[in-house]
């Protein structure tokens, strides 16, 4: 082996380090967000996060936040189970590295759906 090539093995190594790093330390952020979501208040007000995110909206929003408010209301229990069991599914993934890319896209789109709907 020449010298570039394990100074190129020992560079990769550093980097698969960090990237479990920064993968373990979303994975703790996440699991202590799981962990409320757990909490019996986090279902008494799941419909009034939406109700809240959407008072001070810009009017062309209106119809998007009208639309989640219609869709969870009625189906509540479902819609606090559902994001308790994903949120917890990504903290376990991020935290054991099971199934990565799968992981991380799943965790970019509901991360999507959350901040554009309950976090306004």
């Amino acid at each position: 082996m020449t010298a570039e090539s394990i100074e190129e093995r020992r560079t990769l190594g550093w980097l698969i380090v960090v990237a479990a790093g920064v993968r373990a330390a979303f994975g703790i952020f996440v699991a202590s967000d799981a962990y409320l979501k757990w909490q019996p208040g986090f279902a008494a007000h799941y419909a009034g996060y939406l109700q809240n995110a959407a008072n001070g909206q810009p009017p062309w929003l209106g119809p998007w936040f009208h639309f989640w408010i219609q869709l969870v209301a009625p189906r509540v229990g479902f819609f606090v189970l559902a994001t308790r069991l994903i949120e917890t599914a990504l903290a376990i993934g991020l935290l054991l590295g099971i199934a990565r890319r799968l992981t991380y896209i799943a965790g970019a789109l509901f991360s999507l759906l959350i901040w554009s709907t309950a976090e306004g």
